[in-house]
């Protein structure tokens, strides 16, 4: 019992900065989260989602304000800026449960790669039919993806722990 409380408190990172080899840390970073969600266990770091209404408060924020996400793969995170006075501020940053493929672009459909670059979704994106919390599509490939000749379609934002080009 006391080994689970080590390894249900410890950090679920590991030090890839620090790393010689990407994919080795990589690896391990994904198997351990992978252990993580098969037992139930929360990504640490992830912010309570159930008191949005009082976090947005807390930031000065609004529902339905502009938003900006970055999706870090090599550190397995989301963080999601919201707009107010004009400008974005970090709202909160989220862990990634995992991501597929390797660090890189995405080049074709059924590479299993996660794209890399710049994507506009709007409300038309969201899935509200998921049994994710807070589906959307990416909007791969985007104009610059489409005039490299990549393809690809549907690769979502979720809330599971699988993934076949997903995050």
């Amino acid at each position: 019992a006391a080994a689970f409380a080590a390894i249900h408190s410890a950090p679920l990172w590991w030090p890839l900065e620090n790393s010689g080899n990407d994919e080795s840390a990589i690896a391990l970073e994904r198997s351990l989260r992978r252990w993580r969600a098969a037992w139930g266990l929360a990504m640490p770091g992830a912010p309570d989602t159930t008191r949005l209404p009082q976090r947005l408060a807390e930031h000065g924020l609004s529902e339905g304000a502009p938003i900006l996400v970055r999706i870090f793969k090599r550190e397995f995170e989301l963080e999601l800026w919201m707009k107010r006075d004009g400008a974005f501020q970090r709202f909160a940053t989220y862990p990634i449960c995992r991501w597929s493929g390797t660090l890189g672009p995405k080049f074709k459909q059924g590479d299993r790669q996660a794209p890399e670059g710049f994507y506009f979704v709007d409300a038309g994106a969201l899935n509200p039919n998921s049994r994710w919390y807070r589906s959307f599509n990416l909007g791969y490939p985007n104009a610059y993806d489409a005039a490299h000749g990549r393809t690809g379609s549907l690769i979502m934002v979720h809330g599971g722990c699988g993934s076949v080009g997903c995050f």
